[in-house]
């Protein structure tokens, strides 16, 4: 039987989440260092979704397209490179605005905190559930429908397990998310603090001058390199985001609205 903190932690939830990711993202030393690179399992080509492999030519190192240098342009029809050094200061100037942002972000969350009303719903979050509980219950009727014209003959008793097949997935999924969503709920209905997870993570690097593994993994989810080399960074935390914006949203002021615009635009 296994007993969960039952014992002193040796190291932080934060630090065991961010190695698990670290081990978790598909990446493995290269031949000439014995390290894995800064960017391994990360960056992506934005057209046929592959990894991105590091390469080296005339003394520059570049990351290419796995899909098209492996199996060319019938495979994927762009060709996709860009300069490691280059991708390495846009990436650098893309997480110091990004901290700059959520410093502002959590400035916001401390002035609202510390108004006399504020609001603790997600208007957002409702209707998410209000859609996908109608959803199922449609779904339910349906599968209560087929049945009863397979008992009338209308449909015959393969049509009618294909159809309860394939509704019962759907219900499955559908309770899935509805679970998802009703924790959501009661997260957004405790509010929003000043030293939420989500502040924390990114505003621990706040000084940050040049990249290591460590924080690429711990921030971002993958990143993506166009055709004209122009590059999206994904970040991590993407559902603590949204609270936090549906929390600002529900209690935001005609002084806020400036901000906020920003702050979605990241």
């Amino acid at each position: 039987m296994i007993v969960a903190d039952c014992h002193d932690k040796t190291v932080s939830d934060e630090l065991f989440e961010t190695v698990a990711q670290m081990r978790s993202t598909r990446s493995r030393a290269t031949k000439k260092t014995g390290t894995v690179h800064l960017f391994a399992g990360l960056v992506y080509c934005s057209n046929c979704q592959m990894a991105m492999n590091k390469t080296g030519a005339k003394g520059h190192e570049y990351l290419v397209c796995k899909t098209y240098f492996y199996a060319g342009e019938e495979h994927c029809t762009r060709k996709r490179s860009i300069n490691f050094r280059v991708l390495e200061d846009i990436v650098l100037t893309v997480i110091q605005a990004q901290i700059g942002l959520v410093a502002d972000l959590q400035s916001m969350i401390e002035e609202i905190n510390e108004r006399p009303e504020i609001s603790k719903q997600s208007l957002r979050i409702n209707q998410l559930l209000e859609d996908c509980q109608r959803e199922f219950e449609k779904e339910t009727h349906l599968l209560d429908v087929s049945y009863r014209d397979w008992k009338n003959g209308d449909i015959s008793k393969e049509q009618y397990q294909r159809i309860r097949e394939e509704t019962e997935k759907k219900l499955e999924q559908m309770r899935a998310t509805l679970q998802t969503l009703a924790a959501e709920q009661l997260k957004a209905a405790k509010g929003i603090q000043a030293n939420n997870e989500y502040f924390e993570r990114f505003l621990k690097y706040q000084n940050v001058e040049a990249l290591d593994r460590f924080m690429l993994v711990e921030l971002i989810s993958r990143i993506y390199i166009d055709e004209d080399k122009s590059v999206k960074v994904e970040f991590n935390f993407s559902d603590q985001y949204l609270l936090i914006m549906d929390f600002v949203q529900e209690n935001m002021l005609e002084q806020d609205k400036p901000l906020k615009l920003t702050l979605e635009r990241k």
